[in-house]
Protein backbone atom coordinates (compact mmCIF):
# COMPACT_ATOMS: atom_id res chain seq x y z
CA UNK A 1 0.00 0.00 0.00
CA UNK A 2 1.60 3.20 -0.46
CA UNK A 3 1.09 6.23 1.55
CA UNK A 4 1.74 10.06 1.52
CA UNK A 5 4.67 11.18 2.72
CA UNK A 6 5.38 15.06 4.28
CA UNK A 7 5.71 17.73 2.00
CA UNK A 8 9.65 18.02 0.62
CA UNK A 9 12.10 20.14 1.89
CA UNK A 10 12.61 23.29 0.13
CA UNK A 11 15.92 23.07 -1.93
CA UNK A 12 19.15 24.76 -0.66
CA UNK A 13 20.95 24.47 2.72
CA UNK A 14 21.73 21.09 2.27
CA UNK A 15 18.35 20.06 0.31
CA UNK A 16 18.22 19.13 -3.56
CA UNK A 17 15.73 17.27 -5.72
CA UNK A 18 16.96 13.85 -7.30
CA UNK A 19 14.80 12.78 -10.32
CA UNK A 20 13.12 9.74 -10.29
CA UNK A 21 14.64 6.95 -12.58
CA UNK A 22 13.54 6.21 -16.21
CA UNK A 23 12.99 2.86 -16.05
CA UNK A 24 13.87 -0.16 -12.77
CA UNK A 25 12.16 -1.09 -10.27
CA UNK A 26 10.52 2.85 -9.20
CA UNK A 27 10.12 3.55 -12.80
CA UNK A 28 9.66 7.56 -12.75
CA UNK A 29 6.62 7.45 -10.70
CA UNK A 30 8.47 8.63 -7.62
CA UNK A 31 11.43 11.69 -7.35
CA UNK A 32 13.26 12.11 -4.18
CA UNK A 33 14.71 14.50 -2.29
CA UNK A 34 18.11 14.50 -0.50
CA UNK A 35 18.28 16.11 2.61
CA UNK A 36 22.01 15.90 4.00
CA UNK A 37 22.77 12.14 4.58
CA UNK A 38 19.02 10.90 4.33
CA UNK A 39 16.35 10.41 1.19
CA UNK A 40 13.16 10.58 1.19
CA UNK A 41 10.54 9.39 -1.61
CA UNK A 42 7.78 11.48 -3.01
CA UNK A 43 4.64 9.72 -3.72
CA UNK A 44 2.46 10.96 -6.96
CA UNK A 45 -0.44 8.84 -6.29
CA UNK A 46 -2.41 6.79 -3.22
CA UNK A 47 -3.86 4.00 -3.67
CA UNK A 48 -6.13 3.99 -0.26
CA UNK A 49 -7.70 0.20 -0.21
CA UNK A 50 -6.73 -2.84 -1.50
CA UNK A 51 -9.59 -3.20 -3.17
CA UNK A 52 -9.31 0.20 -4.86
CA UNK A 53 -9.20 -0.39 -8.66
CA UNK A 54 -8.12 3.47 -9.06
CA UNK A 55 -5.99 5.70 -7.59
CA UNK A 56 -5.84 9.35 -6.40
CA UNK A 57 -3.16 11.90 -7.36
CA UNK A 58 -1.01 13.60 -5.25
CA UNK A 59 -0.02 16.48 -7.03
CA UNK A 60 -0.91 17.12 -11.52
CA UNK A 61 0.54 14.56 -13.50
CA UNK A 62 0.78 14.82 -17.21
CA UNK A 63 -0.07 12.73 -20.06
CA UNK A 64 2.79 9.94 -20.53
CA UNK A 65 3.58 9.80 -17.19
CA UNK A 66 4.90 6.62 -15.83
CA UNK A 67 3.71 6.51 -12.23
CA UNK A 68 4.85 3.61 -9.61
CA UNK A 69 2.17 1.97 -7.94
CA UNK A 70 1.70 -1.06 -5.48
CA UNK A 71 -1.24 -2.74 -6.80
CA UNK A 72 -2.71 -6.66 -6.25
CA UNK A 73 0.53 -7.18 -4.35
CA UNK A 74 3.28 -6.16 -6.59
CA UNK A 75 4.87 -3.18 -7.77
CA UNK A 76 3.40 -2.07 -11.43
CA UNK A 77 4.14 0.97 -13.35
CA UNK A 78 0.95 2.75 -15.28
CA UNK A 79 1.75 5.07 -18.10
CA UNK A 80 -1.12 8.19 -17.89
CA UNK A 81 -3.66 8.09 -20.75
CA UNK A 82 -4.44 11.65 -20.30
CA UNK A 83 -3.05 14.68 -17.97
CA UNK A 84 -4.84 14.19 -13.96
CA UNK A 85 -4.95 17.17 -12.32
CA UNK A 86 -4.36 16.90 -9.09
CA UNK A 87 -6.88 14.81 -6.19
CA UNK A 88 -8.21 12.90 -9.44
CA UNK A 89 -8.68 9.41 -9.99
CA UNK A 90 -7.03 7.03 -12.89
CA UNK A 91 -7.72 3.81 -13.55
CA UNK A 92 -5.39 0.96 -12.09
CA UNK A 93 -6.67 -1.82 -14.82
CA UNK A 94 -8.72 -1.72 -17.69
CA UNK A 95 -12.18 -1.68 -16.86
CA UNK A 96 -15.43 -1.94 -18.86
CA UNK A 97 -18.61 -0.23 -19.15
CA UNK A 98 -21.34 -0.93 -16.17
CA UNK A 99 -18.09 -1.79 -13.73
CA UNK A 100 -17.88 -0.78 -10.32
CA UNK A 101 -15.49 2.09 -9.25
CA UNK A 102 -13.53 1.57 -6.17
CA UNK A 103 -12.21 3.81 -3.70
CA UNK A 104 -11.50 3.46 0.06
CA UNK A 105 -12.36 -0.15 -0.68
CA UNK A 106 -15.85 0.67 -1.67
CA UNK A 107 -17.88 1.39 -4.71
CA UNK A 108 -18.43 4.81 -5.57
CA UNK A 109 -19.91 4.90 -8.93
CA UNK A 110 -20.28 2.76 -11.97
CA UNK A 111 -18.11 3.39 -15.66
CA UNK A 112 -20.42 4.33 -18.43
CA UNK A 113 -17.88 3.89 -21.02
CA UNK A 114 -14.69 1.60 -21.39
CA UNK A 115 -11.92 2.68 -19.09
CA UNK A 116 -8.36 2.23 -20.39
CA UNK A 117 -5.82 1.77 -17.52
CA UNK A 118 -3.91 4.82 -16.44
CA UNK A 119 -6.94 6.89 -18.41
CA UNK A 120 -8.30 9.48 -15.70
CA UNK A 121 -11.52 8.74 -14.17
CA UNK A 122 -14.08 11.38 -13.43
CA UNK A 123 -17.72 12.10 -14.20
CA UNK A 124 -17.22 12.37 -18.18
CA UNK A 125 -16.57 8.63 -17.43
CA UNK A 126 -18.89 7.75 -14.19
CA UNK A 127 -21.62 7.80 -12.82
CA UNK A 128 -22.44 8.14 -8.75
CA UNK A 129 -25.35 6.23 -7.64
CA UNK A 130 -26.34 6.10 -3.98
CA UNK A 131 -24.08 3.75 -1.84
CA UNK A 132 -26.51 0.96 -1.09
CA UNK A 133 -27.58 0.89 -4.73
CA UNK A 134 -23.85 -0.70 -5.77
CA UNK A 135 -23.31 -3.87 -4.37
Amino acid sequence: MISPHPSPPSEGEGNRYVPPPSRGRLGGGWGYYQTGMQTRRITQAIIINEKDNVATTLKGLSVGAEVSVEFQGRLQEITLLSDIPMGHKFALKDMEEGEAIIKYGEPIGRSTARIARGEHVHVHNVVSQPRGELR
